[in-house]
């Protein structure tokens, strides 16, 4: 069985809660368990599908091994590929649109024209003017992330606003952009705010990969231990040797550090919750396309008579 995510929720009175726990089958590393490092870094692609440059250059630090030399701009490219499928795919799903389906495009290949069309896409102008003056190009774009962003702004900000220290999300790698700044300075870290910063991170990407200089994406932070960042936050593989074979592996992923009760998923689901009902649906959503797991989610939800 396939790992999911289960998020449970229900009413207590006036208050909606949630639950939120990974289900199904031992984590895929457990397979790299008794192979030499030279073999089980030829399994990582195969293991696993989800951010698989991330995954290698994480497990190729862990292992003492040489990742390839394009790595930083493949794990670059997957992470814009991932953020573009939340901005054009999700975003609109999570407030009841239909995605546009020429957008989404191509996306498997984000190199050369590809990448200028993505950028037309999700900016309608180009990445670096939404880098200069992100506030400006909100207020007058015409693409559809700008829409969305729209119509979050109009939302109360304090549902779906926390703080998370560490925050297990991507927003730490741009928190210090001066527009990011500029809105968690005014507001915190709303929707909206968390919002924007993946627009930020995607123009960033977009003028990296442009340029050919992306930054440095992993490295080594002790023997035996890897980290990458990946889209949607920091990835650590960590493993152990014996004899020249891999005895213990593991890896904790972004999503991991969001799983249990208090912790961030749960904390950002009960507050997108609270507040007015109006968009209320709405705000969990866009909530969940805020914390992006790398897991299917399935939703289970109970009235107070079902509890």
């Amino acid at each position: 069985m396939t790992q999911v995510l289960t998020i449970g929720e229900h009413q207590a009175g006036s208050e909606t809660r949630f639950s939120v726990a990974i289900e199904g089958a031992l984590a895929a590393s457990h397979l790299l368990v008794g192979k030499r490092c030279a073999d089980a870094i030829r399994l990582m692609p195969l293991i696993f599908n989800l951010c698989p440059a991330a995954q290698g250059a994480a497990a190729a630090m862990a292992m003492d091994l040489s990742p390839a030399a394009d790595t930083h701009t493949a794990i670059a490219s997957e992470t814009l590929r991932e953020h573009a499928l939340v901005m054009l795919r999700d975003w609109p799903l999570a407030l009841q649109e239909t995605p546009r389906t020429a957008d989404l495009a191509g996306l498997a290949t984000l190199s050369g024209s590809r990448i200028r069309d993505l950028e037309h896409a999700l900016f309608a102008s180009r990445a670096i003017e939404v880098l200069d003056n992100f506030e400006s190009w909100r207020q007058t774009s015409k693409s559809a992330p700008a829409k969305y962003l729209a119509r979050v702004a109009r939302w109360e900000k304090s549902a779906g606003r926390i703080d998370a220290e560490p925050d297990p999300t991507f927003i730490n790698r741009v928190i210090h952009h001066p527009a990011l700044h500029a809105i968690v300075e005014r507001e915190g870290t709303t929707l909206f705010a968390r919002m924007a910063a993946r627009l930020i991170e995607a123009a960033l990407l977009i003028e990296e990969i442009a340029s050919g200089r992306p930054g440095a994406r992993y490295g080594r932070s002790d023997q035996g231990r890897g980290w990458a960042e990946a889209a949607r936050g920091r990835l650590l593989h960590n493993v152990r040797l014996r004899n020249g074979l891999i005895e213990d592996y593991r890896i904790a992923t972004p999503t991991d550090s969001m799983i249990g009760s208090g912790a961030f998923l749960q904390r950002l689901l009960q507050s997108a919750a609270a507040g007015s009902p109006a968009e209320r649906n709405d705000r969990i959503r866009i909530a969940l396309t805020c914390a992006d797991p790398c897991l299917p989610v399935i939703w289970q939800a109970r009235t107070k008579s079902d509890a």
